[in-house]
């Protein structure tokens, strides 16, 4: 079966957490004829390790091991990981109500009972991951939107004065003539490169990170700021002319 890839077109990496080594090999090796990259944790400590250095796209955690229960690794991976972006479906042959209330409650995502049918575990795991990957989507909208905001507030801020900026600069060079007249050529230039920064702002639509520094990466105004015009609403396309759109005349 093909390999299934996650949103960064990595394989989608699964994490099953079980004392049953029998138990575990047969589960790991059903998924990764699925398609999926899978790793085995017998403890809860070593577990809690893995996430800790190469966190999974999902965990699979047996709910009674020795030592750590599976309601208290439950506990230290929310501690590391947000829950919306690691779902755990957490495995039992216990079916009281009163221990899946338990695992809900300490931040499970799905409980599954012992002996499960492997078709409806994996419906299970398809469902947590693209309910995970839809809360991933939520968020960039979010981050997108804030771009905007920040868009809007920078274009509010810096419009008046480049504009009254270009339009002196471009007024006094008539006049200029020697090393005035290079200095103010730079100063007139410099406005307009800024202009320029603003008009790409406005037009920003994605994310398009490129490297800036070591550790640290920027958005590519250039890459983020190309293509067409996303649809848009007849009210929304009204608020833009009247915020982020506007635009500078040099």
């Amino acid at each position: 079966m093909a390999c299934e890839v996650n949103n960064e077109n990595r394989p989608i990496r699964i994490l099953v957490v079980d004392d049953d080594v029998v138990s575990q090999s047969l589960v790991l090796r059903r998924l990764s004829k699925e398609g999926y990259e899978t790793v085995g944790a017998q403890s809860g400590s070593e577990a809690i390790d893995m996430v800790k250095e190469a966190p999974p796209n999902l965990i699979l955690l047996d709910l009674m091991m020795p030592g750590m229960s599976g309601l208290e690794v439950l506990e230290r991976i929310r501690e590391i990981r947000e829950k919306r972006f690691l779902p755990v479906i957490m495995m039992s042959a216990r079916t009281e109500v009163t221990d899946k209330v338990d695992a809900f409650t300490k931040g499970a995502d799905d409980y599954v009972t012992k002996p499960f049918n492997f078709e409806e575990l994996l419906a299970r795991i398809r469902a947590q991951l693209r309910i995970s990957e839809l809360q991933r989507k939520l968020v960039d909208a979010e981050r997108s939107r804030g771009v905007y905001e920040m868009a809007a507030a920078v274009c509010h801020e810096l419009a008046q004065p480049l504009t009254v900026l270009i339009g002196y600069t471009q007024m006094l060079l008539r006049k200029a003539d020697g090393e005035n007249r290079r200095v103010l050529q730079q100063v007139h230039e410099a406005a307009q490169r800024s202009a320029e920064i603003v008009r790409k702002i406005q037009k920003v639509r994605r994310y398009q990170i490129k490297d800036y520094t070591t550790n640290t990466n920027i958005i590519d105004l250039d890459m983020a700021s190309e293509g067409e015009e996303p649809n848009i609403r007849e009210g929304d396309a009204e608020k833009r002319e009247g915020g982020i759109s506007r635009i500078l005349s040099p």
